[in-house]
């Protein structure tokens, strides 16, 4: 990927931000956030260093290739699972889906199938 021509990149001023530099890409532009306090040449430096890591990292994930579908996560769960089986005496370990992780979402997910409980107050 080429570098992105100067009228791609916008620089905000931020009169709150401190000390941080960030920059992400909007569309076909590539915003990067500095403090108000930054001199010209500070904010020239810190464009081009940003521009450089959001290109870079952009070219990194381009080259991991497409991201896991649901299906690949849940195969590999289930796979995961069968491998390292848990010791608490449940027999039942299937993944219950991608929110399972959440302890409290699944109680209120459990409660919301079961016609029988009522919901939580």
């Amino acid at each position: 990927m080429s570098q992105p021509t100067p009228n791609e990149v916008e620089v905000r001023r931020s009169a709150r931000r401190r000390r941080t530099v960030s920059a992400y890409r909007d569309g076909e532009r590539i915003v990067v956030l500095i403090p108000a306090r930054f001199t010209r040449s500070e904010e020239r430096r810190w464009v081009d260093e940003m521009v450089e890591r959001v290109t870079s990292r952009e070219l990194r994930e381009r080259s991991r290739g497409p991201r896991r579908s649901d299906a690949a996560l849940a195969r590999r769960c289930r796979e995961l699972s069968a491998r390292y089986p848990r010791r608490t005496g449940h027999t039942d370990q299937r993944p219950l889906g991608r929110h399972h992780a959440n302890p409290v979402g699944l109680l209120h997910a459990e409660r919301r199938h079961d016609p029988g409980v009522d919901p939580p107050a």
